[in-house]
């Protein structure tokens, strides 16, 4: 913010900024209903467009509302089925619900919509719109209500030093003359601001600006590129957001912008979130949208389908069928055998690294050696094996007498060169503190301690015994692992898997494509949760997260898959791939109030569900066996889950009230592309045109007149 000058700087009428021509500008409604607007001073000041000409102003400035002192009045808009405004309008006057204007969707949309009622504050909008809801009315939300008195079309601007002008005007465009960014509500925003006078009177703070820059704040929020770094998944997404507001362009004309920043349409964040990945798939993108039949379509997209997305219809009834919104698998159903060395039992994360500093140390090891007892000989040679890993001679300490793991330790202290770190490193009570009953000065012990510190051993116990018992070759194996990537001898190289060709696996990480030639015998491991297993066989899907183990640069020493939780999933990666809630009675009813007026909910029944099993119709039983069925989204938002993708159980807690446990899939509508899905497809290699075709089906993708 600039220091205020005395007298300079004061608004002036001046020429209006050269336009660009053949760009798209979209209007969002970042802010509704304002008494008052304000701009601080910034370098360059702004210029100002009105019906009464252009002006430049380097002072920071407040422009006021026709009526910022006059009360707000409420109503409830409600509604209804295609096609039914006189049966809508009927009921409404029998519920007595006061004044109705009719909201006809200015796209020519599905619904009809009414607002009703004139209420003098929102308690008493929340009555109504309870009332109308037991009537068995869809209520939507409240909204201010038109003023009834005759608004002046005028703005006043009053600057920083006090000086006041009035606009004869409806609206009024605020743009920066500088590079520095206009800043509405604290945050940077590219474009300009238009302060548009509503129906109430107030000021609605639409953020005008060029289309390309809009998608450039719509982008990574609706797909996060930190997460979902596929640029292919990130063309698609900036595909569908394109498409979806140019088909929505207008929708909120009366309001004087043609979307929303929220959920309700396609989230916007302007400057603060923009990303280097996501501006590159706009400018990839650019001018192109996705068309049917030549027209723009009506480019849904949900964040997570669970594996199947659904007919528009299932979640939105009251809308009109779109040929392209249909049910659409969303898995992979290619699944492919690499070969491995071997067939292992169930092994812990230690036993898998034992096996792979056995695999990179040549050890000749079948599946009976890790069975039978072991000799301080095989220790002294996996140790020299270690060595010639990690570029170090061996020491020559004598070798150890046992194997129990004071004998093992003191040999591993010295060869390894850790006995001298410990003496520094070690602090006089750490090994007493992690082995109860040891001497201090104790030096297995203290290379112990050593050891669980910078975890290389991690199977200590806190058995005073510990170190008097026998130390299997796991745990040896297992230990030396540890040493090798501590001191960077081996590296490991994790993506998710884009192509397999024979022997040849391609991982992605970050955005690049990396190849490595699995060599014959490479031991292949397949991970799901805390457990693992080597298999001669491994299945494997595109988009399966993997781990190449390398020494340097060289050929891979192992694989590591980590088989998803979610199978086969494309929106495997999507935190809500999976999820479950569990939700009171007494909970639900406050929930669902939210849709329809209920006191006590006493069951629950699935009426209808759809081919991806996402519910589409579910009765409820209220008080004194009063029943009613939410239909579509509206079962989400009354039962407060992430989609209507989903299963529940009825039990009873202690205090006798009823509990419901809902296990489901999927976050969002289900409707349209799947945005995690589309990462999924990226991630096996799919280009963007092929992502937007499996999911909106029969369209074309063509450049925006």
């Amino acid at each position: 913010m600039l220091t205020p000058a005395a007298t300079s700087n004061r608004l002036t009428r001046g020429s209006p900024p050269p336009s660009v021509p053949g760009r798209s500008l979209v209007k969002v409604g970042l802010l509704t209903d304002q008494p008052r607007a304000g701009f601080g001073r910034i370098e360059g000041g702004y210029v100002l467009t009105s019906a009464d000409g252009c002006f430049s102003v380097r002072r920071g400035f407040t422009v006021t509302s026709p009526l910022a002192g006059v009360p707000t009045r409420y109503g409830v808009e409600v509604v209804g089925v295609v096609g039914g405004n006189a049966d809508l309008e009927r009921c409404l006057h029998q519920e007595q619900a006061g004044p109705i204007d009719w909201r006809l969707d200015p796209l020519g949309g599905d619904l009809p919509r009414a607002l009703v009622g004139d209420c003098e504050d929102l308690v008493a909008a929340g009555r109504l719109r309870r009332r109308l809801s037991l009537a068995g009315l869809k209520t939507r939300r409240i909204l201010h209500r038109a003023a009834s008195t005759t608004i002046a079309q005028v703005l006043e601007l009053t600057d920083d030093e006090g000086e006041q002008h009035s606009f004869s005007t409806g609206s009024l465009l605020v743009v920066p003359a500088g590079a520095t960014p206009l800043a509405i509500g604290g945050k940077p925003y590219r474009g300009g601001a238009r302060l548009f006078i509503n129906l109430r009177g107030l000021l609605n703070v639409i953020n005008e600006l060029d289309l390309e820059d809009y998608l450039r704040g719509v982008v990574p929020v609706e797909l996060p590129p930190d997460v979902y770094d596929e640029l292919e998944a990130q063309k698609a997404q900036a595909l569908a957001a394109r498409t979806y507001v140019l088909h929505r362009l207008g929708e909120f004309q009366l309001e004087g912008y043609d979307t929303l920043p929220t959920a309700e349409c396609q989230v916007y964040g302007g400057m603060t979130v923009e990303h280097r990945l996501s501006d590159q798939a706009v400018a990839d993108t650019a001018g192109l949208v996705i068309t049917y039949r030549g027209a723009t379509i009506d480019a849904m997209f949900t964040s997570t389908c669970g594996g199947a997305t659904s007919d528009v219809s299932t979640m939105f009834p009251m809308r009109l069928d779109r040929p392209y919104l249909k049910r659409v698998p969303c898995v992979e159903s290619d699944v492919i055998a690499l070969e491995g060395r071997a067939d292992s039992g169930l092994l812990s994360s230690l036993q898998t690294d034992a096996r792979m500093f056995a695999a990179a140390a040549n050890l000749d090891l079948d599946e009976s050696a890790w069975l039978h007892d072991w000799n301080p000989q095989d220790l002294v040679t996996a140790v020299a094996a270690a060595g010639m890993l990690a570029g170090r001679a061996t020491r020559g300490a004598p070798p150890p007498a046992t194997t129990n793991r004071r004998d093992v330790i003191e040999y591993l202290g010295a060869e390894l060169a850790v006995a001298d770190a410990a003496r520094s490193l070690v602090l006089a009570e750490d090994p007493t503190y992690f082995f109860p009953g040891s001497a201090p000065d104790d030096p297995a012990s203290a290379v112990a301690a050593f050891l669980i510190k910078y975890r290389l051993l991690r199977t200590a116990s806190l058995q005073p015994d510990y170190l008097a018992t026998s130390m299997p070759r796991d745990e040896v194996h297992g230990l030396l692992w540890s040493y090798l990537k501590v001191v960077g001898a081996v590296r490991e190289v994790s993506g998710r898997i884009a192509s397999i060709n024979g022997r040849e696996i391609g991982v992605r990480l970050e955005g690049k494509r990396l190849r490595f030639e699995l060599p014959p015998r490479t031991p292949v491991f397949r991970v799901l949760g805390d457990g693992a297993r080597e298999a001669a066989s491994a299945p494997i899907v595109l988009g399966d997260r993997a781990t190449i183990v390398q020494r340097g640069g060289g050929p891979p020493l192992a694989l590591v898959i980590e088989a998803s939780r979610e199978g086969a999933a494309l929106d495997q990666a999507s935190p809500y791939a999976s999820w479950s809630r569990s939700w009171r009675a007494d909970e639900l009813v406050r929930t669902i109030k939210r849709q329809v007026s209920l006191v006590e909910l006493h069951g629950l029944r699935v009426v209808e569900s759809d081919a991806s099993s996402r519910i589409h119709q579910l009765e409820v039983t209220a008080e004194r066996g009063r029943t009613f069925v939410l239909t579509g989204i509206d079962v989400r938002f009354a039962l407060a889950v992430p989609d209507n993708l989903f299963v529940f159980t009825k039990s009873t807690d202690l205090d006798g009230i009823d509990r419901y446990t809902f296990f489901g899939k999927g976050w969002g509508h289900g409707t349209g592309m799947c945005q995690v899905g589309a990462f999924g497809m990226a991630a096996r290699g799919a280009q963007a045109e092929q992502i937007i075709r499996r999911y909106y089906q029969g369209v074309e993708i063509g450049r925006w007149p």
